[in-house]
């Protein structure tokens, strides 16, 4: 006869195969991950817009836990504006600009998390717009502007 904890311990070995024998259940939007801090950022894309001609490239990072700013040209950077795009009976109209923001990004650098681009996405979360560089300017005083 099999002692009470050996019993015990095959029906917490069984019970424990059919639970973990299942496939996860997937994460809502927002979720947590296993550390209990909030992702959100695979959500995020789906509010970012880069133009075709941008200087500047807004995206998420790979693990999807960070936001990304890019200097994707041969000159530096020195400010930018966001604006924030909307459709209204099936035209894309801009519902906001940002002032100049003001930086210094190098060639082929980037800014993970930028305060003012958070901020701007939290706006296009709320009235569901879409969040994108519309101008850049460079050291050389030259401007870049995107056309929606």
């Amino acid at each position: 006869m099999r002692s009470r904890s050996h019993v015990m311990l095959i029906l917490l070995l069984l019970v424990g195969s059919l639970s973990f024998g299942q496939a996860p259940k997937p994460l809502s939007p927002g979720g947590v991950d296993w550390c209990g801090n909030s992702w959100g950022r695979a959500d995020d894309a789906t509010y970012l817009k880069n133009l075709a001609d941008s200087p500047l490239t807004l995206s998420i990072t790979e693990n999807k836990r960070h936001l990304l700013l890019s200097n994707t040209t041969a000159k530096q950077i020195v400010g930018y504006k966001l604006a924030s795009l909307a459709r209204k009976n099936g035209v894309v109209t801009i519902a906001r600009v940002s002032g100049t923001i003001v930086v210094k990004l190098n060639v082929n650098e980037g800014i993970i998390n930028p305060k003012e681009v958070e901020d701007e996405l939290v706006y296009c979360r709320k009235k569901k717009a879409i969040l994108t560089v519309i101008e850049a300017t460079f050291t050389d005083g030259t401007v870049w502007k995107g056309r929606i």
